[in-house]
């Protein structure tokens, strides 16, 4: 017999509606199989899907399954932002004072977030802090087979000592190639081939491309992220990577304190997103590493399974 499961869309690191990254999120998800978790994350074909549960532990009060239409994943941030301002949007998280924190137990472990209601003028704000620091490698691949990669040319590629590509994870390992400007970035593909001789099988298959050149006056950084691998041809806004990005830039800034960016992502799409980036430093190692951004409730649907 078949049965209904209610899930809400949001879109995610947007003040408006259709912009961001889109996201399902079944808050209530204990009475939806296990094994149809992957296939409804492909039914619904979005970056990631969210599963609800009641967590293990006794330090966190959700539990979240995120699936992207191709895998399962340990850690990501829109998901994480987004679950979190919904769940203040139904009233499951407790805001005192304008503001609380939850804490959600996802595959990396223990996630806190920070979240801010929203109001009439502004949507829910929700900010998580990485339960794994950064973990950074250096990049396998030359500045040449980077840029055939991109499908552009070498000197689009920023190859200087300490500011060229790297791979960093905190949680989803991230190749970060940055380049010479906003239109690079704009006109970088992802050579398929290439991809999967070159980085499909390697510790991190999923390129993320960013420039200092960013359209916004209040946004320093411009980015794109492509994950074949996730069956994810380009996403408008990745918060895992990001939040690798602000640790592997802060050590990059080489002094103690916080640091804080903005990104641009999502633009070449058609789906602008604002990502809030975070990291704290102290004694030349990073002790912090957050990513937040706003989020829109956009509807909500049952699927009938």
């Amino acid at each position: 017999m078949p049965m209904d499961h209610r899930y809400h869309l949001l879109d995610v690191f947007t003040r408006e509606a259709f912009g961001g990254n889109a996201l399902a999120v079944f808050a209530d998800a204990r009475t939806v199989p296990p094994p149809l978790m992957p296939h409804i994350a492909r039914e619904l074909n979005l970056s990631e899907t969210v599963f609800v549960l009641p967590p293990a532990g006794a330090a966190a009060s959700h539990r979240l399954r995120i699936f992207t239409p191709g895998a399962e994943l340990p850690f990501a941030g829109h998901p994480t932002v987004g679950t979190a301002c919904l769940l203040a949007l139904l009233g499951r998280v407790p805001l005192e004072g304008g503001e609380s924190e939850v804490v959600l137990e996802e595959g990396v472990g223990d996630v806190r977030v920070r979240v801010r209601p929203g109001s009439a003028d502004e949507p829910p704000f929700a900010q998580l802090s990485a339960a794994r620091m950064p973990e950074i490698r250096e990049a396998e691949l030359s500045v040449e087979a980077l840029a055939t990669l991109l499908s552009l040319e070498p000197d689009a590629v920023v190859a200087e000592a300490g500011r060229g590509a790297v791979a960093a994870s905190c949680g989803v390992p991230f190749l970060f190639v940055p380049l010479r400007d906003r239109d690079a970035v704009r006109r970088a593909r992802l050579d398929l081939p290439q991809w999967e001789t070159r980085l499909a099988h390697g510790w991190a298959p999923h390129v993320y491309v960013y420039a200092f050149d960013a359209e916004g006056a209040d946004a320093p950084l411009r980015a794109r992220m492509f994950a074949p691998a996730m069956g994810i041809a380009e996403d408008p806004a990745t918060g895992g990577a990001a939040t690798a990005l602000a640790g592997l830039l802060a050590l990059r800034a080489g002094t103690d304190g916080t640091h804080r960016w903005r990104v641009e992502q999502g633009y070449e799409m058609g789906r602008p997103s604002q990502l809030e980036l975070e990291a704290v430093v102290r004694d030349s190692a990073v002790v912090a590493a957050r990513v937040g951004g706003h989020a829109v409730l956009v509807g909500e649907g049952v699927l009938r399974v």
